[in-house]
């Protein structure tokens, strides 16, 4: 029995002092290495190459390379049997989407820091080098999941950023940003965070390869708040440019589906300042106030209750636009996109536009309208002696397809004594150019009005050969039907021939 517990001694000692010699000496080390190196290199799928590899009972140190270059050291205190660790750690990759394999993310990645806590509670504090300026950041992670984190994020650059992630550089700009949360992993997490940018320039050499929009220079800065409750996160924004004022009044998002609503408001006091969108000159303001919900769709609602005097509902969603607009003037919307003042009247516009396609249609209602005078008006009072400008349409329609800013229209006008009409009118909002004939007909008399050229100032000619035609024709039958009245006695049903 002696020999027995004295074998078995000695058995346990081998492994002991086997396993000493295999974890905590260079000779183990050494052993290891191959292990650690092809473990390494399958987790991060890249041909990893350990250069040091030290572990004694309560120290560590590994020299990890790539391609040649050091990008991972850790040194430092590290217990097996206490299961705990202070290690101070190094990492710098040139190039991240060497390691990631996704090229929509690029740039270096340069980091210190230090790990220091329990295997299954620890904390990481560290400082890295990042988009042209310095995060500080500590994160607690319990269980392998992150607890707690704080951020302080200085001299920020935002074309770095959107560079990193392989989007175009819209704009320039600082950002910095600092924020607090506890209990992250626990399902009901707490903490606020402030974002701030400074010096915000949109770029207008990408604006206009992107997009192909012009002179677009615009300061600009933004401040957000963030604020975490359970499993969601409060966020207010505050855009202000030159342009206008944009304001995200109230949002929520969810932490698990990422899915968010809320509610905004737009302020843009100068439409004259969207020129380099609109390519027109315009007079007055727009202020709205809207919310939207993004999950698996995108649906935005807003509305504008004092448009040129109408009111303003508008539907966004995945890319389709509805507008319906009651009761605009139509006198001050004219006056608004300074297009001559040819007609006054209540409008109705019910809209649908598809920004995929850039297709779409309206039906546009003016309501109790009457001619200004205008070219047009002149020229019909003076060459067929009728006043235009006198006549009440009570309900005229406007029917319009859309493609690529192009407008094709049919009009209907009825009054007391006219009717104008027009089939395929062509406006060219690229251009800004129209080409459209109205058919008038004055009392059944028939002429043409021809409109062309520039909108502000479109060429309108006078085509009077049918209504002179007309008069003259009856003319001709009243002065026939008086002399025959004259001279001979004609029975009266035989006069209507003529």
């Amino acid at each position: 029995m002696k020999k027995v517990v004295i074998g078995f001694i000695v058995f346990v000692s081998a492994i002991v002092l086997g396993a000493y010699v295999i974890l905590f000496t260079q000779i183990g080390n050494n052993i290891l290495k191959p292990t650690i190196q092809k473990k390494l290199s399958f987790a991060l799928k890249k041909n990893i190459k350990v250069e040091e590899f030290s572990l004694r009972p309560s120290t560590l140190k590994l020299v990890c390379s790539f391609k040649g270059r050091k990008f991972l050291v850790i040194n430092g205190k590290l217990s097996i049997f206490s299961r705990t660790m202070d290690l101070n750690y190094s990492v710098f990759i040139p190039e991240i989407s060497d390691f990631t394999g996704n090229s929509k993310i690029r740039g270096s990645l340069n980091t210190k820091g230090r790990v220091f806590g329990s295997f299954n509670s620890f904390d990481v504090v560290g400082k890295a080098q990042a988009f042209g300026g310095v995060i500080d950041y500590s994160v607690k992670m319990v269980n392998k999941k992150p607890y707690d984190l704080v951020l302080d994020g200085k001299g920020l650059k935002l074309e770095q950023a959107l560079s990193m992630f392989n989007l175009p550089v819209y704009a320039r700009g600082v950002v910095s940003i600092r924020a607090k949360f506890v209990n992250l992993a626990g399902g009901s997490a707490k903490g606020r965070a402030i974002l701030r940018l400074s010096r915000g320039l949109t770029n207008p050499s990408v604006i206009k390869k992107q997009f192909n929009i012009e002179n677009v220079k615009v300061p600009f800065s933004l401040i957000a708040y963030a604020t975490a409750k359970g499993k969601l996160l409060h966020v207010k924004a505050d855009l202000k440019s030159t342009i206008g004022r944009a304001k995200l009044l109230k949002s929520d998002i969810n932490l698990n589906s990422f899915s968010s609503k809320g509610l905004f408001s737009l302020s843009i006091p100068n439409l004259d300042s969207l020129y380099f969108l609109t390519k027109r000159h315009m007079k007055g303001g727009i202020l709205a106030n809207g919310d939207f919900k993004k999950d698996k769709n995108l649906v935005i609602n807003a509305v504008s209750k004092n448009l040129a005097g109408g009111v303003l509902k508008l539907n966004f969603f995945n890319g389709n636009v509805k507008i319906i607009y009651k009761n605009g003037k139509l006198v001050k919307i004219l006056d608004m996109l300074e297009y001559p003042k040819v007609f006054d009247s209540l409008v109705d516009l019910n809209l649908v536009y598809s920004l995929n396609t850039k297709k779409g249609e309206s039906h546009i209602k003016l309501i109790n309208g009457h001619f200004l005078p205008n070219r047009m008006s002149y020229l019909i009072n003076t060459l067929a002696g009728f006043d235009i400008t006198r006549e009440l349409y009570r309900l005229s329609t406007i029917d319009s397809e859309i493609n690529n800013m192009v407008i094709v229209s049919n009009l209907f006008m009825k009054s007391r004594l006219t009717e104008i009409t027009s089939k395929n009118a062509y406006v060219n909002l690229n251009t800004n150019k129209i080409d459209a004939t109205l058919d008038v007909m004055i009392a059944h008399k028939p002429l043409k009005v021809l409109i062309k050229g520039n909108l502000n100032k479109p060429e309108v000619k006078l085509n009077i050969k049918g209504y002179i035609k007309s008069r003259l024709k009856k003319k001709l039958k009243k002065g026939l039907k008086n002399k025959l009245e004259k001279t001979i006695k004609v029975p009266k049903g035989l006069l209507h021939l003529f």
